[in-house]
């Protein structure tokens, strides 16, 4: 998801801003929390880094 936001003052200031989010399963992908937490961390990057 991508969410552009636009912000306007006295001089011009143009920010953009966006969110990513990746899921892991359980059990399908870990059993534990940790693990879970870094398959989804794992997924993200490779995700934004095949998108740039």
């Amino acid at each position: 998801m991508r969410c552009n936001i636009r912000m306007k003052s006295s001089s011009f200031i143009y920010s953009q801003f966006s969110t990513s989010v990746h899921i892991s399963l359980y059990p399908d992908d870990a059993t534990d929390i940790n693990q879970l937490i870094h398959i989804a961390d794992q997924r993200m990057y490779q995700h934004k880094s095949s998108a740039t």
